[in-house]
């Protein structure tokens, strides 16, 4: 039976609802949530259905036209030069036009776009875009509220529907009681919200499923004198309707008294998953319970949002909210040691859970991380295993700081980096050093580096993101994904060349890093570095560290 991770979206047949979801996508992508529809049939539209102001376009436009076709038919060349002709006398001024249609993807047609576009932008007008009904369905993916919008048939069966919009925006999370041991429960806490879980340590009056994936009580701290009323206080708390995992954790030493407890206090034991407080792993159990509750009464939806954070905010709209604040900060970066202690683990498990739900999920990242940890999360939800999506942040001189999506598996542009070469590799060895810029040379720094270490390379060489030696900003998919794609090819060309060991730093975009991160699976270790104002120092090795278990 399909789910909502392997439905292929059925196109709509009402060019009402396709304007409108259209414009719905459009104010997402554009970040305007005043995109709206332009005019209506029967006035001049000049080739305009939808159109807004995106945050990064300094007051231009942005529109779109709007080709529903149900039959599968492409657009000719005819119709595009008709809608192009017609956007001319649009009476603001376009940056790009978009000509979204229902038609599944075709080169052809690409290609006829891609040449009227280079004419357009030519003669000092608009690029010109073609949607297919493959990109409709990518951004359905990204967003799935829009999903509960135009398909709630595919939710009628999830039994919290009425609320499944609500829940879209609700992370997996849960309650945790402990009975005195502070330090037990905390250090648990720790170890869940690093691997997504929101914690709530704040004792209930009764605990339902509203809002709620799981709940744990900690009898660590305990003793048989209070048992049987923390049992009791426990119990009051479940709701009788409550059918979200319940778990207990307690001292082998109180094993038997807990039986015993909940004999004399007549209640049924059979809804309570109890463990050791000693029990190896046990965070990762947890989470996967957890998740696997979350994740069904959310509709099991085909795109899972992930945050991964280290610092002090709370982001809406994702399923999972990995809090990495307790080890990792701007100040504060752990060892090689402590990385693979606790940070390993938790993408282990994190990573595994995910990608054992669809061999067609999507997992997107909205990322605020230092670059060692942003090439790390690349490399374990590589290319090989994963569909990944990466909201990035772009400066624009209104607004500040603005989301936009990389998606890993689009187009790359067609560009060359250029390469800076150091030195080059005339000597057979084993080190090199790679250096990943956009506009900020840390040359500097890293032979400071390599002098205090000793390390002396066979190959040297800096990437900088630039085309026609010109920075490029802000950066687009297509130019990421073209850069990661030719970061990964350099490092294994070194490779080819007898390289065991390749030194990367890198002052780029998190989001960049995890989109070259995803290009490193194939490639010999990676040395990876922070970066602590005026200089680096070693953070972990890559690969090796995220073998599923």
């Amino acid at each position: 039976m399909p789910t909502l991770g392997t439905i292929n979206y059925p196109r709509l047949t009402n060019e009402d609802e396709f304007e409108s979801l259209v414009r719905d996508v459009m104010a997402r992508e554009w970040g305007d949530p005043n995109t709206e529809k332009f005019g209506r049939k029967g006035q001049k539209q000049h080739g305009v259905d939808v159109y807004g102001q995106p945050v990064d376009g300094n007051g231009v436009y942005r529109a779109a036209q709007c080709k529903l076709r149900t039959t599968g038919k492409q657009l000719s060349e005819a119709e595009i030069e008709h809608e192009v002709c017609e956007a001319h006398g649009f009476p603001y001024d376009l940056d790009v036009l978009y000509l979204v249609t229902d038609a599944p993807r075709d080169i052809k047609t690409q290609i006829l776009v891609d040449g009227i576009s280079e004419r357009e932008i030519a003669n000092g007008r608009f690029r010109v875009v073609v949607w297919f009904w493959d990109s409709i369905c990518e951004r359905l993916a990204a967003y799935p509220k829009l999903l509960v919008r135009y398909y709630p048939d595919l939710f009628r069966q999830v039994t919290t529907y009425t609320g499944i919009e609500h829940l879209l925006d609700t992370p997996i999370q849960i309650i945790l009681v402990h009975s005195g041991h502070k330090a037990y429960a905390d250090t648990l806490t720790t170890e869940l919200r690093m691997r997504g879980v929101r914690v709530t340590n704040r004792k209930p009056n009764t605990i339902d499923d509203v809002g709620v994936d799981g709940v744990v009580l900690s009898l660590v701290g305990a003793d048989n004198q209070s048992l049987m009323a923390r049992v009791a206080a426990y119990e009051r708390m479940l709701a009788p309707e409550a059918t979200c995992p319940a778990f207990i954790v307690l001292p082998d030493s109180l094993r038997s008294s807990f039986f015993e407890a909940l004999r004399s206090l007549g209640i049924d034991g059979h809804r309570y998953h109890l463990y050791s407080s000693t029990r190896s792993g046990l965070a990762n159990e947890l989470f996967e319970a957890f998740f696997a509750f979350g994740y069904q009464r959310r509709g099991q939806t085909s795109t899972v949002n992930l945050s991964v954070r280290t610092r002090d905010n709370r982001p809406s709209e994702v399923l999972l909210d990995l809090d990495w604040r307790y080890y990792l900060g701007i100040d504060r970066h752990p060892s090689s040691v402590e990385w693979h202690k606790w940070f390993t683990p938790a993408l282990n498990v994190v990573r595994r859970t995910l990608l054992e739900q669809s061999e067609r999920l999507r997992i997107q990242f909205d990322c605020h991380l230092p670059i060692p940890v942003a090439f790390a999360l690349g490399h374990c939800f590589n290319i090989r295993v994963a569909d990944v999506g990466v909201w990035s942040r772009r400066r624009d001189e209104v607004s500040g700081l603005n989301r936009q999506f990389w998606f890993s598996q689009n187009q790359a542009a067609d560009i060359h980096f250029e390469p800076e070469w150091v030195i080059r590799p005339k000597i057979s060895g084993t080190v090199a050093v790679v250096e990943l810029t956009t506009y900020v040379s840390i040359a500097t720094a890293v032979e400071e580096y390599l002098n205090s270490q000793g390390i002396q390379p066979v190959a040297h060489v800096q990437l900088p993101l630039q085309v026609n030696g010109q920075t490029v900003y802000p950066v687009s998919e297509a130019l990421a994904l073209a850069y990661a794609d030719q970061v990964g090819r350099l490092i294994r060309r070194l490779n080819e060349s007898g390289v065991t060991d390749v030194y990367v730093f890198g002052r780029i975009p998190s989001a960049l890093a995890v989109l070259i991160g995803q290009q490193l699976q194939a490639c010999n270790r990676i040395h990876l570095h922070w970066y602590q104002n005026p200089g680096y120092r070693y953070a972990f090795s890559l690969p090796g560290s995220y073998q599923i278990k």
